[in-house]
């Protein structure tokens, strides 16, 4: 017997298959890969936002730091301040960006919320 939350996973990317949204933005890899690893997590367009911005914004910020340490000579150190504020400002950018993108797909397509399954 599956438990809560695969039934409502499911439920999910049943009605996510329902609509026009391709599958691989209903379901991006490291969501399945996610899965597999035995983590919960709700497909993107049934996170709240505020953890989607972090889900989503993160990766761009630590991609923005090894971008800086591999073109700035690896003198991170001189400007540790300027380091941290650039990646909390790309990570917050960009989770806001994409959570904006999977929240309006959500009204759009008018899906449930995640504890309405």
């Amino acid at each position: 017997m599956t438990d809560k939350f695969e039934y409502k996973r499911n439920r999910a990317l049943v009605l996510l298959n329902n609509t026009t949204i391709t599958e691989r933005n209903y379901l991006p890899p490291f969501y399945s890969f996610l899965w597999k690893m035995g983590v919960k997590i709700p497909p993107p367009h049934f996170i709240k936002i505020h953890y989607l911005i972090l889900i989503t914004g993160l990766p761009y910020g630590f991609i923005w730091i090894g971008l800086f340490m591999m073109y700035g000579n690896n003198e991170i150190e001189k400007h540790i301040w300027i380091t941290i504020l650039i990646f909390f400002l790309i990570s917050f950018v960009m989770g806001i960006s994409i959570s904006f993108y999977y929240k309006i797909g959500r009204i759009k397509f008018n899906l449930p919320k995640w504890e309405d399954l």
